[in-house]
């Protein structure tokens, strides 16, 4: 039986998620722990962490993709009168717009791009959506292992990441909430590897190992934390940090505009969710416009994801914003409706077949794939596209939770 969240609109199906007694789940209790942290005592710790392992040439790494939450990033390092090093690990269809706001990262700090050999990564994604049904496993392991050999080779032990992962999204071990270091270890656990080895691509695809070297997390001197465990994270705080900074979301490209204006008519906070009209895009699956505008690629891992675990990209957005009040989960369901099911025909105005020749797939190809990796149970293919039996219908979810329940 598929159940939600009490408070949020995260679904039983969610992956290494957890309910307590009141059908709370894991993400939502570890939220309402953080009214009880020490932040100044949090905040000590981290300077503390970096004054003691300053690196050669900067203080520190961030790991960076160029979005709202590692521009909020770099800001904060600043803030705190550090020297970051902004590390990419370039993405394989990067957008137009997410060039734009990589760019404006080097009018903040230091900016560095390291780009694999790319007939491999597309060789890997492609065997990877086929046989795993995640297009994204380069991009999760590039993000982790590119950045720590950058921190070993240049003397820089620091390297920061945005949002405790198993905090944020409550997913992971019970017991694993406030983890907030990571290393070899976590990354093949939860790095979003899917038990797919660096190992096991040499063998199965006959790569060479020289184009396999960016894809190795490396021995040495490394102090990965999350910067989520000792500030407070909110993503769209992240973004109001990040828009007066350069950044840019999806509705403003190619636009010139006065940043500090936009973020003023944000400022008064969101309640309703009239009030987040302003911030609403057409990108597929998902509810606003400044997350997930850099990779293209995403509207195959976001459908294959839902297709498999019954929750979209709209439904983490809004869940967040119930957590912090912004939305009442009446509100978020009614806006996730009209997301629920979506056909994944483009993605930040480039079409689906294009973003498939990439790595040399049709459509054709991947209709089978869906057809392969979705929740028989809960979708069935019609039109050639997975289509959800399920509803987002508040009445049919407060059953779905009391039938639980009992």
């Amino acid at each position: 039986m598929m159940f939600r969240c009490t408070r949020c609109l995260y679904p039983n199906t969610k992956p290494d998620l957890h309910f307590n007694k009141d059908g709370l789940c894991s993400a939502c209790q570890a939220f309402d722990k953080r009214a009880g942290i020490d932040w100044p005592a949090r905040h000590d710790e981290f300077m503390q962490l970096v004054q003691a392992n300053r690196g050669k040439t900067h203080d520190v790494i961030v790991a960076c993709s160029g979005g709202k939450d590692s521009t909020a990033q770099i800001v904060k390092c600043l803030e705190l009168g550090l020297r970051p090093l902004a590390v990419t690990a370039t993405t394989d269809h990067l957008s137009k717009l997410g060039r734009r706001n990589l760019d404006n990262i080097s009018n903040l700090c230091d900016h560095i791009e390291v780009t694999p050999h790319k007939p491999t990564r597309r060789k890997i994604s492609r065997f990877a959506l086929d046989e795993l049904g995640d297009v994204s496993w380069c991009e999760h392991r590039l993000i982790w292992s590119i950045p720590a050999q950058e921190a070993v080779s240049r003397g820089i032990p620091v390297v920061l990441y945005g949002e405790a992962q198993n905090n944020e999204y409550g997913a992971g071990r019970k017991g694993t909430e406030n983890v907030h270091r990571l290393d070899k270890a976590w990354v093949d656990e939860y790095g979003g590897l899917l038990g797919l080895r660096v190992s096991d691509v040499s063998e199965i695809l006959n790569i060479e190992t020289k184009h396999l070297a960016p894809y190795a997390y490396p021995e040495g001197k490394i102090h990965a934390l999350f910067m989520g465990h000792f500030f407070e994270w909110d993503g769209y705080e992240n973004y109001k940090t990040a828009v007066v900074n350069g950044f840019r979301p999806y509705e403003a490209e190619g636009k010139e505009g006065d940043a500090a204006n936009h973020v003023r008519h944000l400022a008064s906070g969101l309640v309703k969710h009239s009030s987040l009209s302003h911030i609403r895009t057409h990108i597929e699956g998902s509810l606003f416009n400044y997350e997930n505008v850099d990779n293209v690629q995403v509207l195959i891992h976001d459908a294959v994801r839902y297709w498999k675990f019954c929750y979209t990209r709209a439904i983490d957005i809004a869940s967040s914003h119930i957590r912090r009040g912004r939305l009442t989960r009446s509100e978020a369901i009614e806006l996730c409706k009209k997301v629920e099911g979506y056909t994944p025909e483009s993605y930040l105005g480039i079409p689906l077949y294009d973003i498939l020749g990439q790595i040399d797939m049709t459509v054709d190809d991947f209709q089978k794939i869906a057809a392969r990796f979705m929740d028989h149970s809960k979708f069935e293919v019609r039109d050639g596209w997975p289509r959800p039996k399920f509803s987002l219908d508040d009445e049919a979810v407060q059953q779905m939770q009391g039938t639980e329940a009992a």
